[in-house]
């Protein structure tokens, strides 16, 4: 095998050689980096990649056999004979005298004489050099790796001190993204910290800004450094990265290796430069005086590790801040690189096949030394299932509603019929069959002198099986509850039960360590299944009936062949006692969870784990497939349930709580009992805890259907505003343009490009003119007629929020990073008064429907009063901890919205707490008025009044609809990403939002009296 090895790995370095001749050339005299950047990245690929093609290349000595390696010699070129197929036949078993049998001579065949013995080597053995050399590569490889990811581990560690983009950043990253022509930027954050921009992640790169440069550059300086920095995206250098990790790991020892990494940096670098002189003309000087300030605030830092992809060192942007400034070099050409990656791809598919002069032994294949056929191991796939048979994401809004209690004691376990309409519940040493439909008790079963633990419905609904605290494990008519039989086999609690998939066969387990088999035809116990050594908590049926697993306190779970043929399998990887167990609907997955907070997927038939641990913040009561397998629900002992992706045991989130806030409330106050689904039409899941809570979850499904839709935007869409007789629509989104509908027909009647970067902010004039502000820094004013900006504001800051007048003569502009709001004449654009210079940013701005005053929201949570006419400050207040993020007042003015979003740390230990109100305030005190906050699952984007009650949107894509008491009637899924702004028409009785690439308008009727819905 080293023979092999290094035969390969001369072939590749001998290739590698001749291709780093033209690329040396191509990077010495050709004035396109991104060309002779392809030819160093063919050179590193080539490193790695086995030919597939040889070409016969004698360069070594001919072999010199052994003398002793054989008595016979064999002639060069052995006679030709006739080939003789020998079947193989399996190897003959010892006679039971233990007689080994020996095969005579096949007839026909030559004896082989017996081999002379050589001279036997005296002493230890020692290691074949080859041998030898092989391990210190690969020790080396493995070491250079280690402290490589070693390297990038503790680096990422620093990235959690990252913070959210200013919107002026934001802003920029989209704005350097349609200039080199990328569809979709990266997300962006904010490092503290000396160091350079850089790109960070393989498969989702991330681009990373330090804070500190962030200040010390201008606008344009801060889009140069972004071009560079996007440019690397476009090319997929994060890719690249991949490649240098796996070649200078495997050729550590190999200089040719690490020049080719130099070179393959260098014209990177270069290339991006030239992107930013390509999408960016005439910038050179911008360009420079960027990175003059760059190489001044990287002083004394360290480059970030693989698999960053930066700026540059200090010592590559010195050496080409004279290229930048002289004569910047030509945008990359596509036809280049193709063409030099084309050659490339030809020359890796070939290679030399590096042998001897002279040829070696010749196999003997009469021998019997013909190469063996070698199997695959069987891989057994899991067949994939359709992606639209069922939501695997459901509404972060439950139904909730509690069963009546008929005694203190909690539920313990509970089931769902085959057909979703009965829902059976056990509470001390009563069970319960509920109809759902009737919303009544259907049957109550009595007979068990100890707590129920366990209740399972037969697969066709017909029967019921429970199992309790008394030992004993009773089969009942679902109909009528009336009792079929009692199993008394189990010496201790019965606590697991489950019926076989045809209903013939009942699994029991319990603490007396046994799994028991009934025969439900006969009434007789089939088998005793033992090996626990501690009681069996859990039981579940394969889905063909074949298996049963079973989990218990032993930390094991047993497989048991059914049909008794085969022992069982044990798996042994939990640290704790197994509390739940679920085969996958067709069997390819065997979920477990315990007390080890941890749930592990395995592969039945083998018994090997197919995905990583799934780590929970508590112990895991409750699994359970959906009925097409596509997500795996996790209930837990502190209320939480997971949902979770079965064939790759990703989390998706925790229902009830906002993505990326997993220390928010949990689904339930209590332990989960069971996560039931209904038939998959039903769209929805049940959770039922132990407090007797029962939650139906909503399928979030596919986008809801709107009442009409307002499409063509190339990037999302950021604002919506309406007219003030309600029948033209303006949208404004990221590609810089707004465009004008009629809002009854969905008719697009003109398209204004409007502002380089995005539209952020619209309103519409009560004389017809509509205002907007843009990434670009700018506010505009709009002749819709000529579709001309008649005047224009500038700011220092893209972060603007706009409000009109209800006359349309006051425009009041303001911006967390402003001093203070401004009044403007609407006609004149002259400043008419500033208001609250003292009291920082404004995050939110508001006329109230008279035009006598004007609120403003603040990051700290506050919200404030003032006069329109003299810009008193009338009132004043914080009404939350966090930023007010939006304003919306009710027709009569006098109650004002105001949303807030932040963090509270008011529980144990400083736990942080995300809070995300709707806070309603009286107008004319500032106190809170007389209606509940409107308590959100995540973040709320916006706020405004309808017809039919109270309408936030949610950076979740949902429209949520609440009643007067808080409780939300309506859930619409109108968005895949953040719903950014909504608009109501005039009379309320409908809603235009905006969000991903077009503009929606929503129908909302008045509630019907008494139609009302419970709420988290």
């Amino acid at each position: 095998m080293p023979t092999a090895i290094f035969h390969a790995v001369l072939a590749n370095l001998a290739v590698a050689a001749v291709l780093a001749v033209p690329a040396v050339a191509v990077g010495r005299w050709s004035r396109r980096p991104a060309v002779a950047h392809a030819a160093w990245l063919v050179v590193l690929i080539k490193l790695v990649t086995p030919p597939l093609l040889t070409i016969p290349l004698p360069v070594l000595p001919a072999a010199t056999p052994a003398a002793a390696s054989s008595p016979i010699s064999r002639p060069a070129h052995p006679p030709a004979v006739p080939a003789v197929v020998v079947p193989v036949l399996p190897e003959p078993r010892p006679t039971p005298e233990h007689i080994p049998i020996r095969p005579g001579p096949a007839v026909g065949s030559r004896p082989t004489p017996a081999p002379t013995p050589g001279p036997q080597p005296t002493g230890r053995p020692s290691l074949p050099w080859d041998t030898v050399v092989v391990i210190v590569w690969g020790a080396g490889a493995a070491g250079w790796g280690w402290l490589t990811l070693s390297r990038a581990r503790r680096f990422g560690r620093l990235l959690r001190f990252a913070t959210d983009p200013p919107t002026e950043l934001t802003t920029a990253v989209a704005t350097a993204a349609e200039r080199i022509g990328l569809a979709r930027p990266p997300q962006v954050r904010v490092l503290p910290g000396g160091i350079a921009p850089f790109v960070w992640g393989i498969v989702r790169p991330t681009l990373y800004f330090p804070a500190g440069l962030l200040t010390r550059l201008s606008a344009d300086e801060r889009l140069t450094l972004i071009v560079h920095e996007l440019a690397h995206v476009r090319r997929a250098d994060h890719l690249v990265r991949t490649v240098e990790f796996v070649t200078t790991a495997a050729y550590w020892w190999c200089p040719l290796a690490w020049y080719a990494r130099r070179e393959l940096r260098r014209f990177e670098e270069e290339a991006c430069d030239a992107e930013v002189a390509g999408a960016l003309p005439g910038a050179g000087f911008t360009y420079a005086s960027a990175v003059l300030e760059t190489i001044d605030f990287l002083a004394g830092a360290r480059r970030a590790p693989f698999p960053a992809s930066g700026i540059g060192d200090t010592g590559s942007l010195r050496r080409r801040l004279a290229l930048i400034l002289d004569s910047p070099s030509p945008r990359p050409s596509r036809a280049g690189r193709f063409v030099v990656l084309a050659v490339g791809v030809i020359a890796v598919a070939f290679g030399p096949k590096v042998g001897r002069s002279v040829g070696g032994p010749v196999p003997d294949l009469a021998a019997g030394n013909a190469p063996a056929a070698v199997s695959a191991p069987n891989s057994d796939p899991l067949s994939g299932d359709d992606p639209t048979a069922e939501s695997t994401h459901y509404l972060t809004t439950p139904t909730r509603f509690i069963l009546p209690a008929a005694a203190p004691d909690p539920i313990l376990a509970a089931a769902l019929s085959p057909d979703g309409r009965r829902l059976v519940v056990a509470t001390g040493s009563t069970v319960t069959v509920w109809d759902l439909p009737a919303a009544r008790t259907s049957v109550t079963l009595t007979g068990h002198t100890g707590t129920v633990a366990a209740v399972a419905f037969s697969p066709d609904g017909t029967r019921l099986a429970t199992a309790g605290h008394d030992g004993a494990v009773k089969l009942w008519a679902a109909a009528d509850g009336r009792e079929q039989a009692t199993f008394g086999g189990h010496t201790r609690w019965a606590v697991a039960v489950a019926f076989s998939p045809d209903g013939r066969t009942l699994a029991s387990g319990g603490y007396d360590a046994t799994v028991r088999l009934w025969d439900l035809e006969s009434g007789r116990e089939r088998a005793v299944l033992t090996g626990h050594t501690g009681g069996v908590r859990a039981v579940a049926f394969s889905p063909d009936g074949r298996t049963v697993a079973s989990g218990g306190a032993d930390h094991e779970v047993r497989l048991w062949d059914t049909t008794g043929g085969k022992r069982p399998r044990v798996l042994r990887r939990h640290s704790g006692p197994i509390r739940a167990i679920a085969y996958s609907p067709e069997g390819a997955r065997l979920a477990t969870g315990g007390e080890d907070r941890t749930v592990l997927l395995w592969h039945p038939s083998d018994g090997r784990e197919v995905a990583p641990p799934v780590r929970l913040p508590d112990f895991v009561t409750a699994l359970r497939f959906s009925p097409t397998g596509q997500t795996l629900l996790v209930g837990t002992d502190g209320g939480h349930v997971l949902n979770t992706d079965p064939l790759t045991a990703h989390p998706r989130g925790y229902l009830g709580i906002e993505p990326g806030f997993p220390s928010g409330r949990p689904a339930h106050a209590a332990a989960l009992v069971a996560t039931l689904f209904p038939p998959a039409a039903a769209g929805a899941v049940y959770t039922v805890a132990q407090d007797r809570s029962v939650a139906v979850w909503s399928a979030a499904g596919p986008p809801e259907v709107p009442a009409a839709t307002f499409p063509g935007h190339r990037r999302p869409v950021a604002a919506v505003a309406l007219t003030a007789d309600g029948r033209t629509l303006a949208a404004g989104g990221q590609d810089g343009s707004f465009r004008l509908w009629d809002a009854d027909s969905a008719v697009l009647r003109r398209t204004i490009p409007a502002h380089p970067g995005g539209v952020t902010a619209l309103v519409f004039a009560a004389t017809g003119q509509l205002v907007s502000a843009g990434a670009d820094e700018r506010v505009r004013v709009w002749d819709l007629a000529s579709g001309q900006a008649v005047r224009t504001l500038t700011y220092t800051t893209a972060d603007l929020r706009l409000a009109l007048s209800p006359d349309g003569r006051l425009l009041a502009v303001g911006g967390p990073g402003l001093s203070a709001v401004t009044l403007w004449d609407l006609d004149t654009l002259a400043p008419v008064r500033h208001l609250g210079s003292r009291s920082g940013g404004a995050t939110a701005v508001a006329f109230n429907p008279a035009g006598t005053g004007l609120v403003t929201g603040h990051p700290d949570g506050g919200v404030r009063v003032w006069a329109a006419d003299s810009g008193r400050e009338l009132i004043g207040g914080v009404v939350g901890p966090g930023q007010v993020d939006g304003l919306a007042f009710t027709p009569d003015g006098r109650t004002v919205a105001a949303v807030v979003n932040g963090v509270v740390d008011d529980g144990p230990a400083g736990t942080a707490r995300p809070v995300h109100d709707v806070i309603f305030l009286d107008t004319g005190t500032a106190a809170t008025a007389d209606r509940q906050p409107l308590v959100h699952p995540g973040p709320v984007t916006a706020v405004a009044f309808t017809r039919a009650g109270v309408l936030t949107a949610g950076q979740n894509g949902h429209l949520y609809l609440w009643d007067p008491a808080g409780r939300p009637v309506r859930a619409v899924r109108g968005y895949n990403g953040a719903v950014r702004a909504v608009a109501p028409t005039p009379d309320g009785s409908a809603v235009f939002s905006a969000g991903d690439h077009t503009a929606k308008r929503w129908a909302f009727p008045p509630l019907r009296p008494g139609r009302q819905s419970s709420g988290p």
